[in-house]
């Protein structure tokens, strides 16, 4: 039914539009017979004959030289063409009927040129030269499309009004239980054989009832093993080798001197380290030895002048080098004067620490954050002087000051008694930035105890600038030292002057500044006859190691040395 729907619908479409084109076609027709001839004369009309038509299909043309009948202006203004009128009978589906062609009319006015030509005035355009032939009536009516034959299109059938019926469910009956075997038939196993290996039989079933358990036989007892008799335990004794210098080498290929006799060293036993896990603790020392800058005759102020510039070159140096901790040589800012006694020398002292010199060294300590030890001649007050050594702390800070205790009185040239007097400040202990450190001036270094006094007071590094010539100390120069680093414990650094100092030329000063170890090992030693900034780094973990193997502080018994404290 769809079908024929849009096959009926697409041949009236075709339809409408062969009349459109036809009805196109008739008006075009008209328009050409509306123009005049090409000599002015008017176009033959095309007369409408409707009987003729419907007779013979095609319209008849009147004469051309016929003279159209004499109208008014107001009749020819009314003359007009026909319009296409459609037929009004309706067009029933599946048939067709060609639409009438319009006649040609012969009653149409002359064109404008030609109403111009016959009122004597002149042409506004030129004609074409041919005249409108009527066309000929005799082209194919066109076709309605061909309805193909189809079948009929029957309908579905209806659907019932009520649901069908539904199924009976059908229950299975009710099997009766199997009965249980009177006795379990064992499985068969599946046994696979390979190509090459024999067949495996099958095993014996096993027993319906557990087997017997098999009886438990214990063991006799035995008597127990008498045990060996004990055996004493002998002590484990680790002995190790103290760690050497880099080894040096003449220009022979054997090791000097120091080598072979740090070679003779016998091996020392070590104790256990300390199982304690902390950060190791190494500070950068530096002494600091020169010679007289200028000649003793000179000002005192240009005596102190040429030695500050010449120790400060060192300090410098020292800075630039990472040092921490620096001291220079006994009352560095003049000579060693105690050689004559001569009150002239009164006038070098300056005070601590608002003197000139002590303000200097904050500033530099402060400058390569550096703890600076500086000795110097102090005045107290008019008269009252004594050997001294400032403390200053690596910001700078004055910590405060030791005051040389013992004060010799020794040929050939140490009248010391006549300058200085003797120190009452007691041995303090300096907390600075890297570590604690005490002072011992030059003489101290022959007596013991004060040197145990620092190690109790908690020293770590001990200072001890000196000026001792050669032929009356020298000897103990490496001896005495060593040996208060290894009685109590602590480093040492020790400084002397170099060269000889006129007019008194008691000796030569032999230089050979050097930092000690706890077990009394030298660590760097400075030249005996030139300026020179000497540095070492001291691990102050060696401290706790040597003070763990030997207990000196621990089995020192004070109550039995009554007779070193009589006066």
């Amino acid at each position: 039914m769809i079908t024929l729907l849009i096959l009926g619908g697409a041949a009236v479409a075709a339809l409408v539009a062969g009349a459109s084109l036809k009805r196109k076609k008739a008006q075009r027709d008209v328009e050409q017979a509306s123009l005049p001839a090409p000599d002015g004369r008017p176009r033959p009309a095309v007369v409408t004959n409707p009987e003729s038509q419907q007779e013979t299909g095609s319209p008849k043309i009147a004469p051309a030289h016929s003279e159209p009948e004499p109208q008014s202006g107001d009749e020819r203004a009314e003359v007009n063409p026909p319009a296409l009128e459609l037929p009004s009978t309706p067009i029933e589906p599946g048939t067709v009927e060609p639409a009438p062609y319009p006649a040609f009319r012969t009653d149409v006015p002359p064109g404008r040129d030609a109403r111009r030509q016959q009122a004597g005035m002149p042409a506004l355009r030129s004609e074409p030269d041919f005249a409108p032939q009527p066309l000929a009536m005799s082209d194919p009516q066109p076709q309605p499309p061909a309805i193909p034959d189809l079948p009929p299109v029957t309908d579905p059938e209806p659907l019932p009004e009520a649901d069908p019926e539904p199924l009976p469910i059908i229950e299975p009956e009710p099997q009766p239980a199997p009965e249980p075997p009177s006795s379990p038939e064992p499985t068969q196993p599946t046994i696979i054989v390979a190509s090459d290996q024999p067949p495996v039989t099958d095993p014996e079933p096993l027993p319906n009832a557990d087997p017997e358990p098999l009886p438990i036989i214990e063991p006799e007892p035995q008597p127990a093993p008498e045990p060996p008799p004990p055996e004493l335990m002998q002590p484990t004794i680790i002995v190790a080798a103290e760690r050497l210098p880099k080894q040096t080498f003449t220009a022979t290929g054997r090791l000097s001197r120091r080598q072979q006799a740090l070679r003779a060293v016998p091996a020392i036993m070590r104790g256990p380290k300390s199982e304690r896990t902390h950060m190791s603790r190494i500070v950068k020392g530096g002494l600091i030895q020169t010679s007289l800058a200028c000649d003793t005759s000179e000002p005192l102020d240009k005596i102190r002048e040429a030695q500050t510039e010449r120790t400060l070159k060192y300090v410098d140096q020292a800075g630039a080098e990472g040092v921490q901790i620096l001291c220079m040589q006994e009352i560095f800012t003049g000579p060693y004067f105690c050689a004559e006694q001569n009150t002239r020398w009164y006038d070098s002292v300056e005070k601590i620490p608002d003197g000139p010199t002590t303000k200097l060294m904050q500033e530099y300590a402060k400058k390569y954050n550096m703890v600076i030890v500086v000795p110097l001649y102090e005045e107290e007050e008019t008269g009252v002087y004594y050997n001294t050594a400032a403390v200053i702390d690596a910001d700078g800070k004055y910590l405060g000051k030791y005051r040389k205790n013992h004060i010799p009185h020794v040929a050939p040239g140490f009248w010391e008694k006549f300058y200085f007097r003797p120190g009452n400040l007691g041995y303090p202990v300096f907390e600075t930035a890297y570590a604690k450190v005490g002072v011992y001036i030059c003489y101290d270094r022959h007596f013991p105890e004060g040197a145990r006094e620092l190690g109790l007071a908690g020293a770590e590094i001990v200072m001890n600038p000196s000026a001792t010539v050669a032929g009356l100390s020298e000897y103990l120069w490496k001896l005495e030292q060593p040996a208060h680093a290894v009685a109590n414990g602590y480093f040492i650094g020790a400084i002397n002057r170099v060269g000889y100092e006129a007019p008194w030329n008691i000796g030569e000063f032999y230089g050979q500044s050097y930092f000690c170890d706890p077990r009394g090992q030298m660590l760097a030693v400075g030249p005996r006859d030139a300026d020179a900034l000497v540095t070492a780094d001291l691990d102050m973990d060696k401290i706790r190691e040597v003070r763990n193997t030997w207990q000196f502080y621990r089995d020192r018994r004070p109550e039995t040395y009554t007779g070193i404290v009589r006066l």
